[in-house]
Protein backbone atom coordinates (compact mmCIF):
# COMPACT_ATOMS: atom_id res chain seq x y z
CA UNK A 1 0.00 0.00 0.00
CA UNK A 2 0.96 3.52 -0.94
CA UNK A 3 0.63 5.99 1.76
CA UNK A 4 -0.04 9.52 0.44
CA UNK A 5 1.46 11.18 3.60
CA UNK A 6 1.82 10.53 7.43
CA UNK A 7 -0.33 12.75 8.89
CA UNK A 8 -2.67 10.17 10.42
CA UNK A 9 0.67 9.50 12.98
CA UNK A 10 1.20 13.03 14.29
CA UNK A 11 -1.72 12.32 17.07
CA UNK A 12 0.36 9.61 18.65
CA UNK A 13 2.42 11.78 21.17
CA UNK A 14 4.11 8.96 22.49
CA UNK A 15 4.82 6.72 19.44
CA UNK A 16 8.45 5.26 20.16
CA UNK A 17 9.06 3.09 17.42
CA UNK A 18 7.85 3.15 13.86
CA UNK A 19 8.44 0.00 10.98
CA UNK A 20 7.56 0.64 7.35
CA UNK A 21 7.10 -2.34 5.73
CA UNK A 22 6.07 -2.95 2.01
CA UNK A 23 4.73 -0.62 0.18
CA UNK A 24 5.56 3.42 0.61
CA UNK A 25 4.85 6.57 0.91
CA UNK A 26 4.89 9.46 -1.21
CA UNK A 27 6.10 11.44 1.25
CA UNK A 28 8.18 11.45 4.49
CA UNK A 29 8.31 14.87 5.52
CA UNK A 30 6.24 14.88 8.46
CA UNK A 31 8.45 12.34 10.38
CA UNK A 32 9.91 14.74 12.84
CA UNK A 33 5.84 15.64 13.72
CA UNK A 34 5.52 11.64 14.91
CA UNK A 35 5.40 11.11 18.70
CA UNK A 36 8.96 10.70 20.01
CA UNK A 37 10.38 8.25 17.40
CA UNK A 38 13.51 6.47 19.16
CA UNK A 39 13.72 3.50 16.86
CA UNK A 40 12.70 3.78 12.63
CA UNK A 41 12.96 0.92 10.50
CA UNK A 42 12.48 0.44 6.49
CA UNK A 43 12.08 -2.64 5.07
CA UNK A 44 11.36 -3.63 1.73
CA UNK A 45 9.71 -0.22 0.94
CA UNK A 46 9.44 0.60 -2.79
CA UNK A 47 11.41 3.53 -4.29
CA UNK A 48 12.99 4.73 -1.16
CA UNK A 49 16.11 7.43 -2.03
CA UNK A 50 18.31 9.02 0.43
CA UNK A 51 16.18 12.29 -0.50
CA UNK A 52 12.87 10.07 0.96
CA UNK A 53 15.18 9.99 4.39
CA UNK A 54 16.00 13.73 4.55
CA UNK A 55 13.99 14.37 7.32
CA UNK A 56 15.17 11.69 9.57
CA UNK A 57 17.96 14.48 10.17
CA UNK A 58 14.65 16.55 11.98
CA UNK A 59 14.50 13.66 14.59
CA UNK A 60 15.63 14.54 18.17
CA UNK A 61 14.96 11.16 20.00
CA UNK A 62 16.21 9.18 17.46
CA UNK A 63 18.45 6.20 18.52
CA UNK A 64 18.42 3.23 15.77
CA UNK A 65 17.86 3.08 12.23
CA UNK A 66 17.22 -0.17 10.02
CA UNK A 67 17.26 -0.78 6.60
CA UNK A 68 16.47 -3.86 5.21
CA UNK A 69 15.97 -4.98 1.80
CA UNK A 70 16.05 -1.32 0.36
CA UNK A 71 17.00 -1.48 -3.23
CA UNK A 72 18.01 2.13 -3.82
CA UNK A 73 19.75 2.80 -0.71
CA UNK A 74 23.65 3.36 -1.75
CA UNK A 75 24.84 5.06 1.35
CA UNK A 76 24.28 6.98 4.56
CA UNK A 77 26.14 9.71 3.93
CA UNK A 78 22.86 12.09 3.97
CA UNK A 79 22.81 11.35 8.00
CA UNK A 80 23.93 13.99 9.89
CA UNK A 81 23.89 12.36 13.61
CA UNK A 82 26.47 9.62 13.36
CA UNK A 83 25.70 8.38 16.71
CA UNK A 84 22.31 7.02 15.86
CA UNK A 85 23.08 3.02 16.26
CA UNK A 86 22.22 1.63 11.81
CA UNK A 87 21.83 -1.54 10.44
CA UNK A 88 21.96 -1.91 7.05
CA UNK A 89 20.76 -5.45 5.39
CA UNK A 90 20.28 -7.46 2.07
CA UNK A 91 20.81 -3.93 0.46
CA UNK A 92 22.60 -4.90 -2.79
CA UNK A 93 23.38 -1.22 -3.65
CA UNK A 94 24.56 -0.13 -0.09
CA UNK A 95 28.36 0.73 0.31
CA UNK A 96 30.14 1.43 3.65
Amino acid sequence: MTLKNLDFLTNLGNLKELHFMLGSAANYDKLPEIGKIEKLSFTWVRQLTSQHLLPINKMPFLKELKFDTQAHLTDLDWLKNKTIKTEVINCKKYRQ
